[in-house]
């Protein structure tokens, strides 16, 4: 009776946890080893004017010495392919690693707007793996519109795009597929460091192209003199529920302040 008991006490303080933290799983669905989470284009207005290219791939540890590299291509040359190395970012469970790319497109090699292919490749052991998406390659657009949207969520179901704190306001924008037309899309937030936590619902913003992904908006108030906030954010469809929490770290926004998935 004891042992029971105690076993009861223990999965329901795994599943407090676990709803305060939004853990979630990212082991692969296929038996390819590597796989591009998502990716984006982001404008740069600065000392040279152009674009950030960027995204996250994950990656079955299968040793420890590798390489990660993406391929990419522009509209002024969809044949030529650059490449870009990735770096290490995290573990994401105990077989898997997040890895992060990012690079800087000037303006004068695209001339207004462009088409980004891109693809995954991963080297180690001697052998290399390949995600182009199956042959298709991946594609962002750029500029005035291109036709595709500036972000790709390849492989995952949600990601943020930014969040930020001004004055008493935390607000931002989520990018996801559209899985289904019922939904919810929540942001669980604390002020305490998970003592305690509130949630607030996201609404639809738009459709983005015809690529089945959409962008959500959310905002709230928040205590005026709040240092920072922690957040992880939620998406159900069909009973299944989603979660981009950072790669399990939360994200972590300070007062005033921004915060980016695809920060470089």
């Amino acid at each position: 009776m004891k042992s029971k008991r105690l076993m009861s006490i223990i999965m329901m303080i795994v599943i407090f946890i676990t709803t305060i933290f939004g853990f979630s799983s990212t082991a692969f669905a296929d038996s390819n080893p590597v796989k591009l989470l998502f990716s984006k284009t982001t404008p740069y207005y600065g000392a040279e004017v152009g674009f950030y290219f960027s995204g996250y791939v994950e990656v079955e540890n299968l040793a420890y010495a590798k390489n990660v590299t993406v391929y990419y291509s522009t509209s002024d040359a969809p044949d030529v392919f650059k490449s870009v190395p990735a770096t290490y970012v995290k573990s994401t469970d105990s077989t898997h690693e997040a890895w992060f790319y990012v690079v800087f497109i000037p303006y004068n090699t695209y001339k207004g707007h462009t088409i980004v292919k891109h693809y995954v490749k991963y080297d180690i052991n001697g052998s290399s793996y390949i995600d182009d998406n199956n042959g298709a390659y991946y594609r962002l657009g750029y500029g005035y519109d291109p036709g595709v949207p500036q972000i790709n969520l390849a492989k995952s179901e949600l990601v943020l795009d930014q969040a930020s704190i001004l004055g008493n306001t935390l607000s931002g924008y989520i990018y996801l597929k559209n899985i289904d037309y019922d939904k919810d899309v929540k942001v669980r937030y604390t002020l305490d460091d998970w003592a305690t936590y509130e949630e607030v619902y996201a609404t639809y913003n738009s459709s983005l192209y015809s690529s089945g992904f959409e962008l959500w908006s959310f905002s709230t108030g928040v205590p005026i003199g709040v240092s920072g906030v922690k957040f992880a954010i939620s998406y159900t469809a069909n009973g299944i529920t989603y979660w981009d929490n950072n790669f399990d770290r939360n994200y972590t926004v300070s007062a005033p302040g921004t915060v980016s998935t695809f920060e470089h």
